[in-house]
């Protein structure tokens, strides 16, 4: 398709790239994209998506860098499931601070986060330490209208059990529970998990029941 007259179009590219990232080959990806720049055939948004969750799921984020550039550079707006996979790259790669950035950027671009940004997010500032930070961003999550869901309380609550926080722990489980949500194997895992590490070998029964 690529050597194909006349070129090929956006909507071409797009279904060829989507095989071609289905069959988990980042290599060829890279190669056929810069087939496409050589020869010129134009990229819309959907296209540079498609090619930065790509770069971020195998571990190519300058790739995935230097395709950012490129879509705001050509004055496209990208939405929140290409920042959303360009976060976890950066988060990923334990580029955290880097993250955060853009997570304002969308603010100012207009780009309104989901459940899955601020998970994103969480979840990496947790792998980092940076617990307390990621307290804050449930609140402004809570804030702005947003719903948690399991995964967003499961990463706060293992974060917060790490850090030996117990009384946080257990209280952000009561709001989930107040909430609606029911609480995972997970998240009890983590909470029995402290609580034994904390020497309260009763309490546990508790939740090992649930």
């Amino acid at each position: 398709m690529v050597r194909s007259r006349p070129l090929p179009s956006a909507i071409d590219f797009n279904k060829l790239i989507g095989v071609v990232v289905r069959m988990n080959r980042p290599d060829l990806v890279i190669s056929l994209y810069r087939k496409m720049e050589l020869r010129r055939i134009p990229c819309n948004i959907y296209s540079f998506s498609i090619l930065i969750k790509c770069f971020c799921t195998c571990s190519k984020l300058p790739f995935a860098l230097s395709t950012f550039g490129k879509i705001t550079k050509l004055g496209f707006q990208p939405d929140v499931v290409t920042l959303n996979s360009f976060l976890h790259g950066l988060c990923v790669e334990d580029r955290i601070s880097e993250a955060l950035d853009l997570f304002d950027l969308m603010a100012k671009t207009g780009c309104t986060p989901n459940v899955v940004t601020f998970n994103t997010l969480m979840n990496g500032l947790c792998r980092e330490g940076r617990v307390l930070e990621a307290v804050a961003l449930l609140d402004q999550m809570v804030q702005n209208g947003h719903h948690p869901d399991v995964v967003t309380y499961g990463t706060i609550v293992n974060g917060l059990c790490k850090m030996g926080d117990t009384a946080s722990a257990l209280n952000l489980l009561r709001k989930m529970e107040e909430s609606g949500i029911k609480a995972n194997v997970v998240i009890f895992s983590a909470i029995i998990d402290r609580l034994c590490k904390d020497g309260c070998h009763n309490d546990t029964q508790i939740f090992s029941t649930k």
